[in-house]
């Protein structure tokens, strides 16, 4: 199993990361078949992001999108425990994991603790971080077991 974090360490303002046409960022938070798409489109006033192996912290005001944090490669079934803890001042986020057959499962929504288990199908599964004016920190310890 192969775990590949998808951001760089550093400050980003303002940030904007964008690939092809993306719908109305109410409609993307709303309707988790948009998260399917293999496309992020993320827009932060601000964002700060610290990461170490297995553990991802991000700063962030104003954020609306949705953005690919970790890809989750796996040969065979395993499984990924994630362990969040955030704290948001406005807006509202969440965190899904998109399987590769489309399933979404949101890991934490607004929440200011949450662990869960997500059994991993064989293929390219994504941990994925979306927001409506949303502002406030966020920390990910992620980690992946079996499945390779």
């Amino acid at each position: 199993m192969d775990c590949r974090n998808k951001d760089c360490t550093g400050n980003l303002l303002p940030a904007v990361f964008f690939m092809g046409g993306f719908p109305e960022f109410d409609a993307l938070f709303e309707n988790p078949e948009l998260l399917t798409e293999n496309r992020d489109h993320a827009e932060y006033e601000l964002l700060t992001i610290h990461r170490e192996e297995h553990k991802h912290i991000r700063f962030f005001q104003g954020f609306n999108g949705v953005e690919t944090i970790f890809e989750l490669e796996a040969d065979h079934i395993g499984f990924v425990s994630v362990n969040a803890l955030g704290s948001l001042r406005d807006g509202d986020y969440k965190v899904v994991v998109v399987m590769p057959d489309g399933k979404v499962h949101v890991l934490m929504e607004n929440d200011q603790r949450s662990e869960a288990v997500v059994a991993l199908k064989e293929g390219v599964s994504k941990l994925k971080f979306v927001g409506l004016d949303a502002k406030g920190t966020l920390s990910l310890e992620v980690e992946v077991h079996g499945g390779s």
